[in-house]
């Protein structure tokens, strides 16, 4: 559920104009149907700007740490290089917090791998770098032969990513994505 979803819900039991510090635009968040909807209220709407901007700002200062089987910290380690810095025209807090304000707005994440040094699908490493896609502009293209039984089976052959008016096609296993999931209690079975 993004953050839409959640003042919409918050909306139907707060049915007056004040709502947000009396700026009267809650009833705007009950029209937003598409990502350029989203984007528009996100830079239009201020209070809202600076509670997903703070909220990327303090996600953005997050430590990883690596350890290893014996529960010891590793230190520079290939995964951990790229994480600390995974684009080379970002910063890590600038990367972080563009990653976090995605996951606010639209609840989902395409990550691309950019190999440089690493094998494909292997592990991270140094000179490595991840790149946000625009999930709007990745489609997905379905193995009509999938097999969930089969482990070998995949089920996406590739993406096509939409990029300056062409395509280009990217492997699944250079793609991350990171979706959140929701639980609807009608969904669930009965307590036994």
């Amino acid at each position: 559920m993004n953050i839409f979803q959640r003042i919409k819900n918050v909306f139907k039991f707060q049915q007056n104009n004040n709502f947000f510090g009396g700026l009267g635009v809650a009833q705007n968040y009950l029209e937003i149907n598409s990502k350029q909807d989203i984007l528009t209220a996100y830079f239009n709407t201020p209070t809202l700007k600076a509670i997903v901007d703070r909220k990327a700002e303090v996600f953005s200062n997050f430590v990883i740490k690596e350890l290893n089987s014996k529960g010891e910290e590793l230190k520079n380690t290939p995964f951990l290089n790229v994480i600390n810095n995974p684009h080379p025209l970002y910063s890590k807090g600038e990367f972080w917090q563009t990653i976090s304000k995605q996951w606010d707005l639209f609840d989902e994440i395409y990550l691309f791998i950019i190999r440089k040094n690493s094998s494909i699908g292997g592990t991270l490493k140094n000179g490595d770098a991840i790149l946000i896609l625009n999930g709007a502009d990745l489609i997905p293209i379905i193995n009509p032969n999938f097999n969930p039984i089969n482990l070998n089976s995949q089920p996406i052959l590739y993406y096509n990513y939409n990029i300056n008016n062409s395509v280009i096609q990217i492997q699944p296993y250079d793609v991350i994505h990171i979706a959140k999931t929701s639980l609807s209690n009608t969904n669930l079975p009965p307590p036994t």
